[in-house]
């Protein structure tokens, strides 16, 4: 897993930024330029995946940002109008694509399918689940990283316990234990960060708890230095 970037380190934690649709333009460029810095900085794998308008800008701009698409569709080249090909995606600068968020459901067999396309392009996969029977289903279809995440926690500042992100991560590990897994829904802090890598996962994941907060840049930092914590006090 995780062999079809050279962008990512194997060897590093992951910090998921997802701005949905909460931002765009130069307010989304400001957010991903202080991203990038402290990517290069702390040497975390820092993901961004923006509105699909603003992939191939950010993706030149960025020197160790990693930009994900939100969404790709299993298409190939011809009709497919309103879907995103995966191989312009790809050739826009996107190193892979979220599959399957709360909101953006997919059947199981379209996901397989997605799946499928993306590894054939050398484009990464992060599958999101919302319980361990799901995050088990996710890990069995081979992807590079699993997002758990309750669908009821999703924007609400509440973390989730820390039995469920045990439970979550062994459920993927039983599967596949070269998958990474992101622990989402609800992280804006230092603390969530700090406590949630220390139980184990690989990386953190927040939307709205860095692009709808007042100063946006000063959460990054701060989630930045929470996932450095946890992972020395995981040690």
């Amino acid at each position: 897993m995780l062999n079809a970037s050279e962008a990512v380190k194997l060897d590093s934690n992951f910090l998921y930024l997802n701005s949905k649709a909460y931002v765009y333009g130069e307010k989304l460029f400001e957010i991903a330029r202080a991203a990038d810095k402290q990517a290069k900085k702390s040497g975390i794998n820092i993901l961004l995946s923006p509105q699909p308008t603003a992939i191939a800008d950010l993706a030149a701009a960025a020197e160790e940002l990693i930009i994900f698409a939100q969404h790709i569709d299993p298409i190939k080249k011809g009709r497919g109008h309103g879907a995103l090909l995966p191989e312009a995606v790809k050739a826009a600068g996107a190193e892979g694509a979220v599959l399957n968020h709360a909101e953006k459901p997919l059947k199981l067999s379209v996901l397989s399918r997605t799946v499928k396309r993306a590894r054939s392009l050398g484009l990464l996969t992060v599958i999101a689940a919302a319980s361990a029977r799901e995050a088990a289903a996710a890990a069995s279809l081979a992807p590079d990283m699993v997002m758990v995440e309750p669908a009821e926690l999703i924007g609400s500042g509440k973390t989730s316990s820390s039995g469920y992100i045990s439970e979550t991560i062994k459920s993927v590990k039983q599967v596949d234990p070269a998958i990474k897994i992101i622990q989402g829904a609800g992280i804006s802090t230092y603390e969530d960060a700090a406590r949630i890598i220390k139980a184990g996962a690989d990386g953190v994941g927040t939307a709205s708890g860095v692009f709808q907060a007042d100063k946006p840049v000063k959460v990054i930092e701060e989630l930045v230095q929470g996932v450095l914590a946890g992972r020395e006090d995981s040690r």
